[in-house]
């Protein structure tokens, strides 16, 4: 009952559907795609932002919800509006959250960022298709690369979110 308070009611009660569906055993495959996105960068809306942790975590949930970079840009606005500019590491986390958007649309379960790379794992829905990827990783530049677990790496110069989601944004244009 107190977890309530903490974390206000609507997640609380999307936390509770989501364990109660999992407890009764219901396929996992109609659920959304919920990406993995580890770039080892500072990505977060910082306590000296918006101190009132409840407002914190329903913009957290807002922006985890974003379908679009509409959806984006119309919290960025509403922060700048109420909060004064954005500090870095919520700039980062809203490109995180974009880069999420494009993971669900490929069909990527995880990226995960290396020292000069970054790793891609698909799952079985996803929309690229085998024999691009195999053509991405036989290019000369070596710039692709397939692992035999099935990852695709890329290689980067540098790892920052704007320069991942560039690359998702290449990927998908190759559906």
């Amino acid at each position: 009952s107190g977890h309530v308070n903490s974390v206000g009611y609507e997640m609380y009660m999307d936390l509770l559907n989501e364990a109660l569906s999992e407890a009764r055993g219901e396929p996992t495959d109609d659920r959304e795609l919920d990406p993995e996105v580890n770039l080892r960068i500072a990505a977060m809306i910082p306590d000296n932002y918006i101190s009132d942790i409840r407002l914190r975590l329903s913009y957290y949930k807002a922006l985890a919800q974003i379908e679009s970079a509409d959806d984006l840009t119309k919290i960025e606005e509403e922060l700048k509006d109420q909060f004064g500019a954005l500090p870095e590491p919520t700039v980062n986390l809203m490109g995180l959250m974009l880069i999420r958007r494009q993971c669900k649309e490929l069909g990527v379960r995880d990226v995960s960022a290396g020292l000069k790379n970054i790793s891609l794992i698909f799952t079985e829905k996803t929309k690229l298709k085998p024999e691009t990827v195999i053509q991405l990783a036989m290019r000369e530049n070596k710039k692709y690369s397939l692992t035999p677990d099935q990852r695709l790496n890329i290689r980067m110069n540098s790892i920052t979110w704007s320069n991942v989601y560039e690359e998702l944004e290449y990927l998908l244009k190759l559906i």
